[in-house]
């Protein structure tokens, strides 16, 4: 099953400018965006914040204030969630 994570200019841009923003590209965004649906798709983590520790590792330090958003961060649960639930059903057969 593939999920799509949907990338929200308004709103990444509303959260730039209050936070300053000097140097951040839309496309590096939309990047980090992309990674978070795939691992959150992966099955390999628990929810928002394991993503988020792991992009920040991964060199996304503005994922902290990314996923500062209840929205994003239900939407990136239910998909580890449903993501989990399918590797132990195939685990199962």
């Amino acid at each position: 099953m593939q999920y799509a994570f949907t990338y929200r200019p308004d709103l990444l841009y509303a959260q730039r400018k209050s936070a300053g923003g000097k140097g951040v590209s839309r496309e590096r965004d939309v990047h980090m965006w992309r990674e978070a649906g795939k691992l959150a798709a992966s099955g390999d983590y628990e929810g928002w914040l394991a993503i988020e520790s792991e992009l920040r590792s991964r060199g996304f330090p503005r994922a902290k204030l990314l996923f500062d958003n209840d929205r994003v961060r239900e939407k990136l649960d239910d998909i580890c969630r449903r993501a989990r639930e399918q590797r132990a059903d195939a685990n199962r057969t």
